[in-house]
């Protein structure tokens, strides 16, 4: 949902990213004490993108009863593949489970380019 969310307002590549979100075969999570990262491992007939191969979007961000601050997020692409999703809290413990949470599009998330 976050990941669909995040490339719907990707222009310019907004359908290729979507093409390979569909393609997502394995997901490997890691926790830390404020957040979560998620690699992705795709099939093989993955595309990659043309032109600008290294970026990340942070236009995602979470509202939950669960952290008094909520969340954000930071999705990276390299080599013009999608390889990482990280959720962080703003200076809170990532809890264990959430009671709710509603996710919010900010059009003027930072994007950029990455090394």
């Amino acid at each position: 949902m976050v990941l669909e969310l995040a490339v719907s307002s990707t222009s310019g590549c907004r359908s290729e990213l979507a093409n390979q979100v569909s393609l997502i075969r394995n997901r490997f999570r890691t926790f830390t004490e404020s957040g979560v990262v998620t690699r992705f491992a795709f099939e093989d007939r993955i595309e990659k993108l043309k032109g600008q191969q290294n970026f990340h979007l942070g236009n995602v961000n979470g509202i939950t009863s669960s952290l008094l601050f909520g969340f954000g997020s930071a999705l990276f692409i390299r080599g013009g593949l999608i390889t990482s999703l990280e959720f962080y809290t703003y200076g809170e413990v990532w809890p264990s489970e959430f009671t709710d949470v509603k996710l919010e599009l900010d059009d003027a998330g930072f994007a950029g380019e990455s090394k």
